[in-house]
């Protein structure tokens, strides 16, 4: 009988264990591209200005929002331009994308991009 008691008091526990998960707000924001306002702002309008993730996994989180700015390459080309930048064959674009916790520590994840000359030009 105390053996049953003690199974069942560890499958209980065990049902706890994995709700204490603590997720945490991140306020983002983009550096490294003062010196490219047009550029900066066209990430900034397709970067959300917060996300909700488990606290110490928000480095994947930012994985993903740096793949899912691919889907704006067009746009970001374009705001290259308007930055006077000239792309002769290849443009490598780097900044970094930083996620304030609560507790004021600051993750950062570096994003590189390649831009290649239009060939419609």
């Amino acid at each position: 009988m105390k053996n049953i008691k003690n199974w069942y008091l560890i499958f209980i526990c065990s049902l706890f264990v994995p709700s204490c998960t603590t997720y945490y707000n991140y306020d983002l924001s983009i550096k490294d591209l003062d010196s490219l306002p047009k550029t900066k702002s066209c990430i900034e309008k397709y970067t959300p200005h917060s996300i909700d993730a488990i606290k110490g996994q928000e480095i994947k989180e930012l994985q993903i929002l740096a793949l899912e700015l691919d889907n704006y390459k067009d746009e970001i080309r374009d705001s290259l331009y308007a930055d006077s930048i000239y792309i002769d064959s290849v443009y490598q674009l780097k900044f970094n994308i930083e996620a304030l916790d609560p507790d004021n520590k600051i993750s950062s994840f570096e994003v590189e991009k390649y831009f290649y000359k239009d060939t419609e030009e």
